[in-house]
């Protein structure tokens, strides 16, 4: 559904008159999130990347025996990589659902990669501080930014309807019957005044 900026602004008017306050994408608390997502992604991301090349020299002479470990954890560092553009694009929903799913892969991959009878849990304890804990917690962060983010786009999609309809009323009112291009050029001209500042 396209939005049109007087609704919006007359939205966000609204809402501050209103005294309705809730996190938002561009809030402090979900830009600082955004950050650390970041930092988190790029240390993972750098993690897979020091695997890959280590792989590929202790292995340069026979690659064959590591293949489908690299071509797997190549992929799969692209993804993490494609999960941060999405967050940076804003499309936050579809970033948390590939970090989710990346991650998924990613922490039993190596799992099997770094196992130590004499680590914790019978894994190497670098394991824990290179990739489980750093795709926990971006998972955590990117769930708790989609989250933000659909939570604000329910509430604007609910004023936004009540401002239009609100509009529409009167509009329709003072101008009798209107056609449907004289309100998309109605809603375009919108500048978000209040309808008291209209009807004068």
């Amino acid at each position: 559904m396209k939005k049109y900026d007087g609704i919006l602004k007359r939205v966000h008017e609204l809402e501050k008159k209103q005294g309705i306050v809730y996190a938002r994408t561009n809030g402090k608390l979900c830009v600082s999130l955004k950050i650390i997502y970041l930092l988190i992604m790029i240390f993972a991301t750098l993690m897979n990347l020091f695997y890959i090349i280590g792989m590929l020299l202790i292995n340069f002479q026979n690659l064959k025996n590591v293949a489908d470990s690299l071509i797997t954890t190549s992929i799969l560092t692209l993804a993490l990589i494609a999960a941060i553009v999405l967050n940076r694009l804003k499309l936050h929903t579809a970033s948390a659902v590939l970090t989710v799913i990346t991650s998924a892969f990613l922490i039993p991959l190596f799992v099997g990669i770094m196992e130590d009878v004499a680590g914790f849990l019978d894994l190497k304890t670098s394991f824990y501080w290179r990739h489980f804990t750093p795709l926990l917690i971006a998972v955590i962060l990117a769930i708790w930014i989609a989250v933000i983010s659909l939570r604000e786009k329910k509430k604007v999609n609910f004023m936004y309807k009540k401002v239009e309809e609100n509009l529409y009323n009167i509009y329709h009112t003072s101008a009798n019957e209107i056609s449907k291009e004289q309100w998309s050029e109605f809603l375009e001209n919108y500048n978000g005044e209040s309808p008291a500042e209209m009807l004068q």
